[in-house]
Formats: C-alpha cells, structure tokens, sequence
C-alpha cells in the first residue's frame, strides 16, 4: 500500500477498510469488556477480543469492494486516523486533558477529528488524494510494524505515549523518533508513487506518438 496503492486501488481499498474496522471495534469491544469487569471469565473475553474484530473487518473489506465510494470513505478515515496518530505521538500527547474511560481526551480527539477530515476530503477528491492517503496508511502500517521489531531491542518502543495516563515526557527519543519515521515514510510513499504514476504517463505519451495514424482508405 505505501509504494502501490494506486495502482493496486481494490486490494488497498479491501485493506484501508479491514484495518480501520478491525481496529475501531477492537477497541469497542475492549471498552465493553472492561466495563463488563469480572462479569465475564477470562478466556470468552480474549476469544471475543480476537474473534470480533476479525469478523467485523473482513466485513468491512468486503463491502468496500461492493460499494467503492465506501471503500474510498474508510480509506480517508484511516489515513486520518493515522496521522492523527502521529500528531498526537509528536507533541499533542504533552497537552493535560481529562481521561474518557480508558484513554485521554486528547487522544481521541487527534484520532476522530484526523479521521472525520480524511474520510470527508477523500470522498471529494477521491484520484486526487489517493496517492497521499495510501502513503499515509501504508507509513502508519510500517511505523506500527518497525515498533514492534525494535521493541526486541527495547520494550519502550511499543508503548513511546501513554494514552491511559498522564502526558509523557516529550524529550523522549522513544517518542519524538516515531513522529518522524512516520513523515520521513510517508515522503518517501508519496516520492515512489508520484514518479511511478509520471514514468507510466510518459510511457503512455511516448505509445501514443509511435502509434502509426489510422487513415482512412476510402473517403465519404
């Protein structure tokens, strides 16, 4: 998705709308449990955890692919919600703010209004915003993906912004360093993609001009 998103548009549309509802009713099903509290034994509630979410997603895809204007809705949410993401791991986490339920005001805040503005500009543009939203998934992806190897190395690389707690302290290089692995990926996603899409157009200028002219042997 980072570097072929718009080229590969059904596969990246199936995939934008499997994350994104994957990950929206993982964490509305963790909220329902953690309400539940003991009401629940441990293991039904890691069964319907893993099993919900998984379910609601694939759904989610394959609607996408029914309906495209849908899948370039969820596509534009997700690309939202990613660089909100980023925003708030950049400097939006050190902002003081009430907890609603598990996770801190700001937190939400940055991933609602990021997706809410995503999904609204990509139904508008659409072609014209494909390249950047798919680079932006496709860099949240890769940040998520890159943290979880390092964390191997270092345990805090996973958990770099505490969004059950108070504000952490942003001189951090655990925090700040995903901030801008995430830019510098998604530069480089919109680089490959652009140059991609400007060699096929000169490939198809060069097919055009080579093409011999179609003349007509008989005149009305």
């Amino acid at each position: 998705m980072l570097f072929f998103g718009k080229k590969l548009v059904r596969p990246t549309l199936f995939i934008a709308a499997f994350g994104f509802a994957a990950a929206t009713s993982f964490f509305f099903v963790d909220s329902v449990l953690m309400t539940a509290g003991a009401a629940l034994p441990p293991m039904p509630s890691c069964l319907t955890l893993s099993i919900v979410p998984l379910v609601v997603g694939l759904l989610a895809g394959s609607l996408a692919l029914c309906c495209l204007n849908l899948g370039f809705f969820v596509l534009g949410a997700s690309a939202g919600a990613g660089l909100g993401q980023a925003l708030y791991t950049a400097g939006l986490h050190s902002i003081p703010s009430p907890m609603v339920g598990e996770y801190s005001a700001v937190y939400i805040a940055s991933l609602s209004v990021g997706a809410l503005v995503g999904a609204l500009l990509m139904c508008k543009a659409k072609e014209g915003l494909l390249i950047g939203a798919t680079s932006c998934v496709g860099a949240a992806g890769t940040t998520s993906a890159t943290a979880m190897l390092l964390a191997h190395a270092n345990v805090r690389f996973l958990g770099p912004v505490r969004v059950t707690a108070a504000p952490t302290d942003g001189s951090s290089p655990f925090i700040w360093s995903q901030a801008v692995f995430f830019f510098v990926v998604m530069c480089l996603g919109v680089l490959v993609q652009s140059r991609m899409e400007a060699r096929g157009v000169r490939k198809a200028r060069t097919t055009t001009a080579l093409r011999p002219a179609t003349v007509p042997l008989i005149t009305p």
